[in-house]
């Protein structure tokens, strides 16, 4: 949560500067073309869809191949319950760096949705995993931050 918080108030900043820029930037006789609004509107949209944009577009491409590293990483890591997806964050060749996010019933009868980063490698043709490292989890005691973020 605090990092959806933090990226969207990012998003806002540089929303802000964009449009700021775009109006000094625009010559005098243009002044009454301009549109501030829709320029933040558009800049704020665009900046906030970007991040999510990207991993679909790489977990539509590279997604099935690297699930069962996604779910190898998920128990390494030492989180528990079952996961629910997976995302490709960022993908460079023979590597890969998965954001896996699971569920896994409370103590208090709620549920948690644990996470974690899992990082692949390519050996010949297959995907195998490199490490993983846990994010959030109730269990664990973990709270960081994950980018984009996925809930």
């Amino acid at each position: 949560m605090f990092s959806m918080i933090a990226y969207a108030l990012a998003a806002l900043a540089v929303a802000i500067v964009v449009t700021l820029l775009a109006l000094l930037l625009t010559p005098m006789r243009r002044k009454d073309e301009a549109r501030p609004g829709m320029t933040f509107g558009l800049s704020l949209f665009l900046l906030g869809a970007a991040p999510f944009v990207f991993c679909e577009v790489q977990t539509a491409v590279w997604g099935k191949a690297l699930e069962s590293v996604a779910e190898e990483g998920y128990y390494e890591a030492g989180l528990g319950g079952e996961p629910a997806y997976h995302k490709v964050v960022l993908f460079q060749g023979n590597e890969a760096t998965l954001l896996v996010v699971g569920r896994e019933p409370s103590d208090w009868g709620g549920e948690d949705r644990p996470s974690a980063w899992v990082y692949a490698k390519k050996d010949g043709n297959d995907w195998v995993l490199d490490h993983s490292k846990a994010i959030t989890s109730d269990r664990q005691n973990r709270d960081g931050i994950r980018f984009p973020p996925y809930w």
